[in-house]
């Protein structure tokens, strides 16, 4: 009898678990294919647009309101698989340009060569998200985008300061080579 209920528990364990498993395996494959399709329709097409206005030479200044538009309406297409963070910078910028289009008294020739963005929340929000969404799907992401501690440890001050240094070090040391040389 003992016998029958060690086999008893067995199976009841190993079905407890393997229901388990199978239940957080399906809520990640659904997690992932959310994943997906918020990558797909939200953070590419934005990133295009974004990515309109970056000049190599100068960088990026902002963007335009009709791209912004464009932006606008990418989200609005797709509430469900936008994030309150973006939601919340679109909002800000909507609420410039109203602000901007008051003070032209309603003329959009002149908000038309207007830039918002100029702090760089929504180009820096998306380029954060589209790296990290990437990485979380298994594809190539910059380091550098996927954990901001990284890229705000590069392009600090102080490392400029270090690697400027280590390599006028470096320059020393190869001089003083070519002299002993000679």
């Amino acid at each position: 009898m003992i016998e029958f209920w060690k086999i008893f528990a067995t199976a009841v364990l190993t079905a407890a678990a393997s229901s388990l498993f199978g239940f957080l395996k399906d809520k990640k494959v659904a997690s992932s294919k959310y994943t997906e399709e918020s990558l797909r329709k939200i953070y590419v097409p934005i990133y295009k647009i974004l990515m309109e206005n970056l000049n190599p030479m100068d960088g990026y200044e902002g963007i335009a309101s009709r791209q912004f538009y464009r932006i606008k309406e990418i989200v609005n297409e797709h509430p469900e698989l936008c994030d309150p963070k973006l939601d919340s910078i679109i909002w800000g910028i909507d609420e410039d340009i109203r602000f901007q289009s008051m003070n032209y008294n309603h003329n959009d020739n002149n908000l038309e060569y207007e830039l918002f963005d100029e702090n760089r929340k929504l180009i820096d929000y998306v380029l954060h998200a589209f790296n990290k969404t990437r990485k979380s799907l298994g594809l190539p992401a910059d380091r550098l985008y996927v954990y901001p501690i990284l890229r705000k440890i590069r392009y600090s001050k102080a490392v400029e300061l270090v690697s400027y240094h280590k390599r006028r070090l470096r320059r020393k040391m190869k001089d003083r080579k070519k002299n002993q040389k000679q």
